[in-house]
């Protein structure tokens, strides 16, 4: 007997705690606070972190690189949004893709890649809030990746945020 008013109590138990306010999953922020106010376990913000905009020129491309429809001086808008803590970075691009890197003295370099091309980014966060680099473009010719760029881009950015 004994047994089972221990079991209907537990039983009990849980179904009140289910319907407890303090067991409440609602994530939404604050009304005021956007989702970078959230804080994260073990990340801090970096001093590169940010919404950085600026320019993608075309510096020098061999005619059929794939992806590359500029012509030679064309710059155009680029943002990227990047998120530093300690030597990790993330940048995710403005088609809403996401990569890591590891920073090595202010540098760090990136591989996205698609279909018709590699595309290997290379940033150098400054003083100020200012990003610069380049974009080496490598075609993928069945399904290997060619040996040396076919076009490359160089990158001025600022930070807005």
């Amino acid at each position: 007997m004994t047994r089972q008013a221990f079991i209907v109590l537990a039983i009990v138990l849980v179904a009140s705690m289910f319907g407890c306010e303090a067991f409440n999953s609602d994530n939404t922020p604050f009304e005021g606070f956007n989702e970078k106010d959230i804080p994260t376990l073990g990340l801090v913000a970096g001093a590169h972190e940010g919404i950085y905009e600026g320019t993608l020129m075309l510096a020098d491309a061999e005619s059929g690189c794939p992806t590359v429809t500029e012509a030679e001086g064309d710059a155009v808008n680029v943002i990227f949004d990047v998120i530093h803590s300690g030597d990790f970075i993330s940048v995710k691009f403005e088609d809403g893709t996401e990569e890591h890197g590891k920073m090595v003295d202010s540098k760090v370099s990136l591989v996205k890649r698609s279909s018709d091309a590699v595309r290997m980014y290379h940033f150098e966060f400054e003083e100020g809030g200012i990003m610069t680099g380049a974009v080496e473009v490598l075609p993928v010719i069945a399904g290997d990746i060619g040996g040396e760029p076919c076009a490359t881009y160089q990158i001025e950015c600022t930070c807005g945020e």
